[in-house]
């Protein structure tokens, strides 16, 4: 079995849920923002640490070592012993605040595209439950 849902299995679900129609009224809550309630990027925006930087530099090269396509890989393939409780933070901020989060300091100029990859998959393991992107079964 995948460790993501396929973009069938994604379909499937949003579909089968009951949908009563659209939102009665005004959309509320922290997630419902405008441009002036984002103008703060302290907010939203979280810089990595040097630390941190290294620690996906360690994770990456552990979860290409495996030898085993991304798909295949586990959060525990890509271990961040620290870095998962600012992770768990992201995970909070997104689900219950604003949606979303501004990661920077991930080293992309210094990685090739499969070492960018697994970083970008090892992270969106430590979220959650990845899915297909499209019926392709695109993951990245």
């Amino acid at each position: 079995m995948a460790g993501y849902y396929s973009y069938g299995e994604q379909s499937a679900h949003y579909f089968t849920r009951p949908h009563e129609g659209p939102a009665p009224g005004t959309v509320g809550g922290p997630a419902a923002w405008r441009a002036e309630d984002v103008a703060d990027a302290s907010r939203w925006r979280q810089t990595l640490t040097p630390e941190q930087v290294d620690e996906l530099r360690r994770a990456v090269a552990h979860a290409l070592g495996t030898g085993r396509p991304l798909g295949e890989l586990t959060a525990d393939d890509f271990p961040l012993p620290t870095v998962c409780a600012e992770i768990a933070r992201w995970r909070e901020a997104i689900q219950g605040g604003l949606g979303f989060k501004v990661v920077s300091g991930v080293p992309v100029e210094e990685w090739s595209e499969e070492e960018a990859s697994a970083c970008f998959w090892g992270l969106g393991l430590h979220m959650g439950r990845p899915g297909a992107q499209n019926p392709q079964g695109d993951l990245l």
